[in-house]
């Protein structure tokens, strides 16, 4: 569930999938580098207002989009909560692109 919507609120519409580049099917960090820019740009999300979900500063948004830093457990959990997505489907680009 996004973090800024009551439980009683209707889930929005799901999000198309988005054509991540070719680098994308290299490994899960380049995956979730990947989806992160992918997932935040339909959202809306600025690195800043994604940066706000997460509780950190906009140049940890930029370095997981960069590959300069390497998420906790736990922080996989509020990347995949901030973009309303789950884990598994941030650290699997491939299999997002086949379908």
């Amino acid at each position: 569930m996004p973090l800024d919507r009551e439980p009683d609120q209707p889930e929005p519409p799901a999000l198309e999938p988005v054509p991540l580049p070719a680098y994308a099917e290299a490994s899960p960090s380049v995956n979730l580098a990947a989806s992160t820019r992918a997932r935040r740009h339909p959202l809306g999300l600025s690195q800043r207002q994604l940066a706000g979900r997460l509780g950190t500063v906009r140049v940890y948004a930029s370095k997981l989009e960069n590959l300069k830093c390497k998420p906790t457990l736990g922080s996989l959990e509020k990347i995949a909560r901030a973009l309303e997505t789950t884990i598994p489907h941030l650290l699997n680009a491939r299999e997002r692109t086949r379908q």
